[in-house]
């Protein structure tokens, strides 16, 4: 089980009129993070494509602990949790220090780029996320 970490300052652009971050932003984060895993495992967009395929998100379940404001140092901590198929299963957490601000689970599907239908995941994908070569590893909250 691999744990992907990343820090990130909130921006004035991330605030709604209440002045703290939009809820729509923390699933922009959530996108941000899982985007900078796949980079980090050589998984990049270039590399989906040349694999004639691209992850989509199909359903996004997120629960908002805390608000945030300007200028807060947040963590973004994420792991597949499962991979089976065409899915994907993403878990996202966020924190300000000690505090959980975002709990988020997304499942993701790999499309093939030139028809946008589903299509079974490239066979490194285990391998490369720390996954069982049945596609899971146990709950362990990021």
């Amino acid at each position: 089980m691999s744990i992907f970490s990343l820090s990130l300052t909130v921006e004035e652009s991330d605030l709604d009129e209440l002045l703290h971050v939009n809820n729509a932003v923390y699933l922009q984060y959530a996108e941000q993070i899982a985007r900078a895993h796949s980079d980090s495992l050589g998984l990049t967009l270039e590399r989906m494509h040349e694999l004639g395929g691209q992850f989509v998100v199909r359903r996004h379940d997120i629960t908002y602990h805390l608000p945030c404001h300007l200028g807060d140092k947040l963590v973004l901590k994420t792991q597949i949790l499962s991979q089976r198929g065409a899915r994907a299963v993403r878990h996202v957490e966020i924190w300000r220090g000690s505090d959980q601000i975002v709990d988020c689970e997304t499942e993701w599907v790999w499309i093939d780029i030139l028809t946008s239908r589903p299509q079974r995941v490239p066979p490194d994908f285990n391998r490369m996320f720390g996954l069982s070569a049945e596609g899971m590893v146990s709950y362990c909250p990021a």
